[in-house]
């Protein structure tokens, strides 16, 4: 990757993990945060499947979910069974 030194800030990753299986999710998720700043949000929404990857990086990437909600219910894509946010760690 081009920017691999430089590090990202943020990720809108739209609903690609549904369509993904989930080793595959969790290869790709690593890979992005391996790139990520410290402090870097990922963004991604659920539609039918349900991934919350964080979790899969303990230590590494802490969940947003009180932020993640509050966003949600502003949210006016209807069709969205979720939306996730979660944060880099340092």
């Amino acid at each position: 990757m081009a920017h691999r030194g430089e590090g990202f800030d943020g990720f809108n990753l739209s609903d690609i993990f549904e369509y993904i299986d989930p080793e595959n999710s969790v290869a790709m998720y690593g890979r992005l945060r391996d790139t990520a700043r410290a402090g870097a949000r990922f963004a991604y929404w659920n539609l039918l499947v349900p991934r919350r990857l964080a979790a899969s990086f303990s230590g590494r990437v802490r969940p947003l979910d009180a932020e993640a909600a509050e966003l949600f219910a502003r949210d006016q894509a209807f069709f969205y069974s979720a939306f996730v946010l979660e944060e880099a760690a340092a």
